[in-house]
């Protein structure tokens, strides 16, 4: 693990990854849209959805990038605003939101394998950053990841 970390964390690696599959499956898909295509769903339901999902995750991740940088230089651990029902906003915002509302639009089940594959390599990745946190931030830390989800924006039930 390096000795220092970003602003952004693993994100920038994320997002290439996530990116870039993205881009392949969207042009498989066009290439190929008579096999990738989900015709069961009306267009017009799948363009609303996805929209929504768009947006709700854009919404997410501007919450999450407007507050990040300030805190991270000022050595805080964020855990107001967005980072109340999630740890990784900008991470949620792509994979639960942003990458499935993509899928709707283009009704295509290969680009809904796109948060999947960004889910595997989120848990692979995140494991860096989260044992930097600890690293800086110790029992804080460890008591936030308890209370608070990683990805899903919903409230973390414990006994």
């Amino acid at each position: 693990m390096p000795n220092k970390m970003t602003a952004w964390g693993i994100g920038r690696r994320l997002g290439r990854i996530t990116y870039s599959y993205l881009a392949f499956t969207i042009i498989l898909h066009i290439t190929r849209s008579d096999i990738f295509t989900i015709t069961h769903i009306p267009f017009i339901v799948s363009v609303i959805l996805g929209t929504i999902l768009i947006i709700i995750g854009l919404v997410m991740w501007l919450l999450g990038v407007r507050i990040i940088s300030k805190a991270f230089h000022e050595g805080r651990l964020l855990t107001k605003g967005v980072y109340t029902i999630v740890r990784n906003p900008m991470y949620s915002s792509l994979i639960v939101f942003i990458s499935p509302g993509v899928a709707l639009w283009f009704r295509s089940w290969l680009i809904f394998t796109v948060p999947f594959v960004s889910y595997i390599v989120f848990k692979l990745l995140i494991k860096e950053e989260e044992k930097y946190l600890e690293e800086k931030f110790g029992q804080d830390y460890l008591d936030y990841k308890s209370k608070v989800n990683a990805l899903i924006p919903f409230p973390h039930f414990t006994k």
